[in-house]
């Protein structure tokens, strides 16, 4: 991969925090304009619902997601990326995201947790969202438990 597109790949990576952030304030187009305008894109978010397949669907779920941020803490998101594997015009990018929710129908906020799965293609030029998947985690442990699993410091049960 030459550098100018290696370079572009770590921007297009160093977005996805920066996306989160727009989408919990309530404002999806950024996202949107992430994702490939290819309709095989794939969505499935820690929200709930069921996975949004195809273009119109993952627009429509983003949109969901951004109303939804009401519920989110003001600018309480990060991101560790735990494991990326490259080939020349495909990403396959695991990350832990923290920030703070509200439940409905509860008064305050509490942590969250979440694994997200992003594969981010080479395509027209430029690197673009072809799939996130987002699993969200019961607790802290879960988090620490899978940065030992991909970390390789993982011991098995009765060792």
């Amino acid at each position: 991969m030459g550098e100018e597109k290696y370079e572009s790949l770590i921007k297009a990576i160093e977005r996805l925090p920066v996306l989160s952030k727009e989408i919990m304030k309530g404002n999806p187009q950024p996202f949107k304009d992430f994702f490939s305008t290819f309709d095989d894109v794939f969505l499935r978010g820690a929200l709930g619902g069921p996975p949004a397949i195809g273009r119109k669907a993952v627009e429509a779920r983003l949109d969901w997601a951004a109303d939804r941020g009401k519920g989110f803490a003001d600018g309480v998101a990060d991101y560790k990326h735990i494991r990326c594997d490259v080939s020349e015009n495909l990403v396959s990018l695991v990350s832990l995201e923290f920030g703070r929710i509200r439940s409905a129908g509860r008064a305050d906020f509490e942590d969250f947790h979440v694994l997200s799965i992003h594969n981010i293609r080479f395509e027209g030029g430029e690197w673009k969202l072809g799939m996130r998947v987002a699993y969200r985690l019961d607790s802290a442990q879960d988090t620490e438990a899978i940065m030992q699993l991909v970390s390789g410091t993982a011991r098995n049960p009765g060792e």
